[in-house]
């Protein structure tokens, strides 16, 4: 019989890390996984005669921590996991019990703790269930990027702890009372209903996290093709200057040649710095530079914008390191910050737009300060809301720029001062992608 409840741990604990290991970024290569569930079996297995509020509250906690040094993912996201798999072999077990303590006619824990060849395919055929159902789960959280908001995790936290809170005081209370037919059948569907319910919290938590993250790549494809948009708007208008300098430039050059000759060095000066002028109108680029160059191009065709849209575009650089965070997640963070900047300062009656790009630290900061025309509309949790007039479609660039400060361990927040709005962004330059 001891043999085959280490067994039925060690299938148990193997299941819960196959999950993890699925689900989320290893630190480490398998062997230390199989160790950390060899170790969680061994604890299992000894503390099994413990009260079960009491166990299962510790297997909490000795999952949170052993995920948490194993895998990469944010703490609020390994305690949901923890939970989650916890209460599904619990809640499984207990509409288990149910259906064979009718079947066979036998008290709830009877079915569990007697003879040790009933216990034996009991037990196996429930951790083949087990299998099936986390085989499901993992299928679902698979669509799932878990760079959501904290605030998200924390209420799946909140709904996975009341799950387990439940299906345990519901172990605790009917192992302690008297058991008929009638009973058994009641706490069946109760307890049946109760996993139905649970498993439906489940799907639509992972189908509208990930419409949500589909939605908001959707957003990230329109915006890179508005940008593609407007850096072929910018192109194409210098092509134009281009095409009038070639023009006008062989004329120029002839008629400097003339002046030199006749020694009206002045007026040769002047007509070359026109001539100089006009080249500069055509220039995508800017003076100073990060030393990064996606931050660098992101910057450069937002000034151009800014220029063809008499915006004036002034900016503060600091030579970056080698940056960790990920080129799309930097550029779509500067590209959506200016593009808000961009909307706004154009409606203003002196548009000014200033960017400063400087590390603190370990940290990346984005600060834009944009003139704006006082019209500012706030949530009630006091976010930013789109001023446009389909606000439903809209205000995605703000949500991915706290998504993507969220996954960097940053934040982002905004200010009011004066004539200008100023939008602020830090991001961890090394960090956890999930």
């Amino acid at each position: 019989m001891e043999a085959l409840n280490f067994a039925l741990c060690a299938i148990e604990y193997g299941i819960i890390f196959a999950v993890f290991d699925f689900l989320l970024t290893p630190r480490y290569n398998k062997l230390i996984t199989v160790a950390a569930a060899a170790i969680s079996t061994v604890l299992v297995y000894v503390l099994s005669d413990l009260n079960i509020v009491i166990k299962a509250l510790f297997f909490v906690l000795w999952l949170t921590i052993v995920s948490s040094v194993l895998y990469r993912n944010k703490l609020y996201i390994k305690t949901a996991f923890s939970m989650l798999t916890l209460y599904t072999f619990y809640i499984i077990d207990v509409i288990f019990g149910n259906l064979f303590s009718l079947v066979l006619g036998q008290q709830f824990l009877d079915v569990f703790y007697s003879d040790i060849l009933t216990r034996a395919i009991v037990c196996l055929l429930i951790k083949l269930v087990d299998a099936a159902v986390f085989v499901v789960i993992a299928k679902a959280f698979s669509k799932v990027d878990f760079n959501l908001g904290k605030n998200i995790w924390m209420m799946f936290n909140v709904v996975m702890g009341v799950f387990l809170a439940v299906t345990v005081a519901f172990i605790q209370l009917y192992s302690q009372v008297e058991q008929d037919g009638t009973a058994a059948v009641m706490y069946l569907i109760l307890s049946l209903s109760f996993f139905v319910m649970s498993m439906i919290v489940i799907y639509f938590f992972t189908y509208l996290c990930s419409s949500f993250q589909q939605k908001q790549r959707l957003y990230m494809l329109e915006t890179s093709y508005k940008s593609m948009e407007e850096k072929l708007s910018v192109q194409t208008e210098n092509s134009r200057k281009l095409q009038k300098v070639r023009h006008d430039i062989k004329n120029h050059l002839m008629n400097i040649r003339v002046l030199l000759k006749e020694e009206n060095y002045d007026k040769a000066n002047s007509l070359l710095s026109e001539a100089i002028g006009q080249t500069d109108d055509i220039n995508i680029s800017i003076e100073k530079s990060t030393g990064n160059s996606i931050v660098d191009a992101a910057v450069a065709y937002k000034a151009a914008i800014c220029k063809n849209r008499n915006i004036r575009f002034d900016y503060e650089f600091q030579p970056l390191p080698q940056l960790s965070i990920n080129d799309i997640d930097i550029s779509s963070v500067i590209s959506n910050l200016l593009d808000n900047a961009i909307e706004a300062a154009a409606k203003s009656a002196e548009p000014h737009i200033f960017l400063k790009i400087k590390m603190h630290g370990n940290y990346l900061s984005i600060v834009v300060n944009n003139t704006y025309s006082n019209d500012i509309r706030q949530s009630t949790n006091g976010g930013l809301l789109s001023t446009k007039p389909h606000s439903d479609e809209h205000g995605q660039g703000t949500q991915i720029i706290k998504q993507i400060a969220n996954k960097y361990d940053g934040d982002s927040s905004w200010k009011v001062s004066g004539d200008y709005f100023q939008t602020s962004v830090i991001l961890k330059n090394s960090h956890n992608k999930n």
